[in-house]
């Protein structure tokens, strides 16, 4: 229960799209359809936003929208299997989306589908701790019993008859109660991990870990519900490893302020594994917004620094840095990170390509791939390339890598904020995320553009940043 989740060529643009989607289909992904043997997933109740969910081996990404999980009725995503009998689930929230302070994500044992449903329901929301809620009578009221903590929190349900208990832990060994309810429900009941964004209108999303289901028998007073949706086919077991790419424009945000503190207050809020950020201008600058993510999150954050320009940023252990001076002649040099992901090497390059001419960033991009040609897979880039997605220079990329935006949108887990334009980091998508077609492990399961905007309009960059999830198996 403590277990943490944590080349080919083309001659001609359409060529190079097809080899794009050819690849992107080639690769196992994890989409919406790929659960657990015996799960499913689905909306409950109202939604503007369809949710989605996708997971393996324990660990989860489920995205929900939903004005709340309470009052009479809910909205919601769920993803979900039977549990015939007493019985618990457990898991670690690692991660919520803060669209709401009320934002929530947990683990549910609920009678039926219906918005209206009796359930039981251990939660950590995105800033009012965590709790245990329960609705004990169908199209009732709603309680809720609360308690300490925030994401990275262990949540545990228990049924034992028809006595709902809900726990919480730090370390996923020693729990404290939060509450507990009597709720009349039949032998057989729903069972699984539920977010609602808390903001109608808004798809939140939330990172489990260590998800189980335990079936202890017992109970036998009442018929089973209705079966639930047909069982989707086994998916391949992994890990959830979070990419984010982000131009900070020199840690200046519109109002022309230099803020180091805004910059990392938005990367905390993304919960990245990997950091990758252009426009550092020197090792002061680096150290400042190294520090900065630090104060913030509250672990160490090893760095890689290319000298000038480009920055990787790291929670996980660094086994290896170097830089690739994929332009001398105008001095650009991307950064170069090597760590280890679920038992996987991931090398990751950092790069800003030239904004002069098509030719220059064919050259530097063609550059950038040869030096990651010396890492063993899985071979990430990242960075701005100023280009427009199917240009020439996107298809040398393209020829061998595979965009992760494109890949998310394929398979429905590509998470744009409204009025910004399809995947656009600025004025248009000129920022990518790509990881090799010859890193078979690895593929994407969500990608989401963050609207860093505050209360006044302003954004904390001229730039948009870009969070890539893989699925790293």
């Amino acid at each position: 229960m403590n277990r943490r989740v944590t080349p080919g060529v083309c001659t001609s643009w359409l060529a190079c799209l097809t080899l794009s989607l050819l690849a992107i289909l080639a690769i196992p992904t994890i989409a919406a359809a790929q659960l657990p043997w015996g799960w499913a997933s689905r909306d409950i109740g109202s939604v503007a936003n369809a949710g989605n969910a996708a997971g393996g081996d324990g660990g989860f990404y489920i995205l929900g929208d939903g004005a709340d999980i309470w009052g009479t009725a809910d909205g919601f995503h769920f993803a979900y299997r039977s549990l015939t009998g007493d019985g618990e689930i457990v898991a670690r929230v690692n991660t919520v989306d803060y669209l709401d302070a009320w934002s929530k994500a947990g683990v549910m044992m609920r009678e039926s589908l219906a918005p209206g449903s009796k359930h039981a329901f251990a939660l950590v929301s995105a800033g009012k701790g965590t709790g245990f809620q329960r609705r004990p009578s169908t199209g009732g009221a709603t309680l809720h019993s609360g308690a300490g903590g925030g994401p990275g929190s262990y949540v545990r349900l228990t049924r034992s008859g028809n006595n709902f208990d809900g726990y919480v832990s730090g370390d996923g060994y020693n729990w404290s109660w939060v509450g507990g309810e009597y709720i009349a429900m039949p032998a057989t009941i729903y069972v699984g991990v539920a977010v609602t964004s808390h903001r109608y209108g808004g798809l939140s999303g939330a990172l489990f870990g260590g998800t189980d289901v335990r079936e202890w028998g017992g109970v036998t007073e009442a018929a089973p519900p209705p079966a639930p949706a047909p069982e989707p086919a086994p998916a391949p077991s992994g890990s959830f490893l979070r990419v984010l790419h982000w131009n900070t424009q020199h840690l200046r945000g519109a109002d022309g302020l230099y803020n180091p503190g805004r910059t990392a207050y938005w990367i905390a809020a993304a919960y990245p594994d990997i950091v990758s950020l252009n426009e550092i201008d020197d090792e002061w600058m680096a150290e400042e917004i190294r520090s900065a993510l630090t104060a913030w999150t509250g672990v160490y954050w090893n760095a890689s620094f290319s000298g000038w320009g480009n920055l990787i940023l790291t929670k996980l252990p660094m086994y290896g840095s170097s830089v690739c001076s994929f332009n001398p002649g105008a001095r650009r040099v991307a950064a170069h990170m090597r760590t280890v992901f679920n038992g996987r090497e991931i090398n990751l390059y950092s790069a800003h390509l030239a904004t002069d001419s098509t030719s220059t960033r064919i050259y530097e991009v063609s550059n950038v791939q040869s030096c990651a040609y010396n890492s063993n897979e899985a071979r990430l880039m990242a960075g701005d390339f100023n280009m427009q997605p199917f240009s020439a220079e996107y298809n040398v990329a393209a020829a061998s890598y595979s965009d992760a935006w494109l890949a998310a949108q394929a398979i429905g887990m590509g998470q744009n904020y409204s009025g910004n334009c399809d995947g656009c980091t600025r004025n248009s998508r000129i920022d990518y995320v790509w990881a090799s077609y010859s890193a078979w492990f690895m593929s994407v399961a969500y990608a989401q553009i963050f609207d860093t905007r505050d209360a006044w309009g302003t954004m904390a960059s001229d730039h948009k940043p870009m969070l890539v999830v893989y699925s790293v198996r």
